[in-house]
């Protein structure tokens, strides 16, 4: 007769089976029944055993079944960069004598990046198991790094500095260059003198990058503004002629600035002859450091005109008598005067101008000479 068995790993005597089985053997008592009698779990399979009881013998065709076992794989995870830590599971059902002969291990999808990606167990195969296996996850989170973007300055004009950060916490996996922080920095628009603010994102698919502010600074450009020289005669206001403008940029002109520009003196109206100082001010710009350089204001000389009186050839002849002459000064600045005096040619000869300013220009009728000392 077949009569299905036990499954594996669980111990059934097989007097128990035959006295089961039909009651073929049910006149005989226990203790009469012989045949194989094994307490021992025999392998999954199929086996013939057989009991005799007097002249009855009985055939059982004995079937030991594959035991239900389970491999389950853990889910682990790592952070992007770090080693893979060590991938474990449970094994259910098995027999503890059996467990090293599976040879259970672990593994994972290939991978770096962050991501999920599938652990599956693996085993060498048993011939007294029906072995389920579950796979689990394995994640690979993203890197955590805090950049900060770098102050940046330029002068107004300049080109604009490139945009760069350091990294102030955590760090990069081994092998990678700050390249792969995929951070973007922009600066806020704006070429005018001021701070900006300098920001930046991340668009990196294996580090999550905080991104700290920076700024930008534009300062002034520097603009100096020279008075040109100027001449004037004494007596003449003082005059300026104009300034000399260097440091534009952006093709710039005086049209960017503000104010009123204007120009001071250390020369006084009616001073004395000799150099001056013109001074420019008044000007303003939120985008240039203006400087200014003084020019020289030159006070030259007024020319006074001396006219003798008209003398005929006869008022010249000789007669014993001292001659009298007489001259007049023009173009003499306001409330000015000259003083002096003139002999006949045989003595000396003055004339005498106040305050040394002004170049005497004599104007002759007649032969006499004035002499200047």
């Amino acid at each position: 007769m077949r009569q299905k068995g036990n499954d594996y790993g669980k111990k059934k005597r097989f007097k128990e089976v035959v006295k089961c089985s039909s009651g073929i053997l049910s006149g005989c008592r226990d203790d009469t029944l012989n045949g194989n009698d094994a307490d021992n779990t025999t392998a999954a399979g199929t086996y013939v055993a057989s009991i005799t009881c007097g002249d009855k013998t009985v055939s059982v065709t004995y079937t030991v079944a594959k035991a239900e076992a389970s491999i389950t794989a853990a889910d682990a995870s790592k952070t992007y960069g770090d080693n893979d830590p060590e991938l474990t599971g449970t094994v259910d059902s098995v027999l503890e004598d059996d467990l090293s002969s599976l040879e259970v291990a672990y593994s994972r999808e290939a991978g770096e990046d962050v991501g999920t990606y599938t652990i599956t167990p693996s085993y060498t195969a048993n011939s007294n198991y029906d072995i389920t296996v579950q796979t689990a996850k394995f994640t690979i989170s993203k890197r955590t790094v805090t950049v900060t973007a770098e102050d940046k300055s330029s002068v107004y004009g300049a080109d604009l500095k490139d945009l760069t950060f350091t990294i102030t916490d955590g760090s990069l996996a081994d092998g990678d260059s700050t390249d792969a922080l995929s951070v973007t920095l922009t600066k806020v628009d704006g070429t005018a003198v001021g701070t900006y603010v300098i920001t930046g994102t991340s668009a990196s698919g294996n580090y999550d990058v905080t991104v700290i502010s920076g700024t930008y600074t534009i300062t002034k450009a520097a603009l100096t503004v020279t008075a040109n020289d100027n001449s004037i005669t004494y007596g003449d206001e003082p005059s300026a002629n104009g300034v000399t403008y260097s440091g534009f940029v952006n093709s710039e002109n005086e049209s960017v600035l503000s104010g009123k520009l204007t120009y001071s003196f250390d020369y006084g109206q009616y001073g004395d002859v000799g150099a001056y100082s013109i001074t420019p001010s008044g000007l303003s710009s939120d985008n240039y450091e203006i400087t200014y350089i003084e020019g020289i204001l030159t006070v030259e000389p007024k020319t006074a005109e001396l006219t003798w009186s008209e003398l005929t050839a006869e008022d010249l002849v000789y007669d014993g008598n001292e001659k009298t002459l007489t001259a007049s000064v023009g173009n003499l600045a306001s409330g000015d005067e000259v003083c002096g005096s003139f002999r006949n040619s045989r003595n000396i000869k003055t004339l005498r101008k106040l305050g040394l300013k002004f170049q005497i220009v004599w104007l002759f009728v007649s032969s006499i000479t004035p002499e200047f000392i």
